[in-house]
């Protein structure tokens, strides 16, 4: 019943590249997103081989580095998407190229190689807590 997942990342207020499990779940769920994190949280995705919906979404807010500034630009793109008409909403779910998109994601995700990646990611973080 969701159209645009809203992913609120573990941190934002930091400038370096952070993934939690929380961005996993609208690719999983094979659902758009807009993502508030650190700055170039959609460029990390992308560089490691997922799409994201710039077609669709803006998605400048990504490369803002001012925290500020990054969280008034993604609330924007939320705002923006709301302002839409429920028809035009069901149109974008409805186009193949988002389609394509988040079945890409959701297949990419589930390759050995992304699994890998996330996994270490995920123990670097657990071991530097400890």
């Amino acid at each position: 019943n969701c159209a645009v997942h809203i992913v609120m990342e573990t941190v934002f207020d930091i400038n370096e590249n952070y993934l939690s499990e929380k961005i996993f779940k609208p690719i999983v769920l094979k659902q758009p997103f807009i993502v508030f994190g650190p700055p170039n949280t959609l460029k990390t995705l992308q560089d490691m081989g997922f799409k994201t919906f710039g077609t669709f979404i803006d998605e400048s807010y990504d490369a803002i580095e001012d925290h500020d500034a990054r969280y008034n630009a993604a609330f924007n793109a939320v705002q923006q998407l709301c302002k839409q008409p429920l028809s035009s909403i069901q149109n974008m779910l409805q186009d193949r190229r988002l389609g394509d998109k988040v079945f890409h994601n959701y297949e990419w995700f589930y390759m050995q190689h992304t699994l890998d990646k996330v996994v270490d990611q995920l123990y670097r973080d657990i071991n530097g807590c400890l």
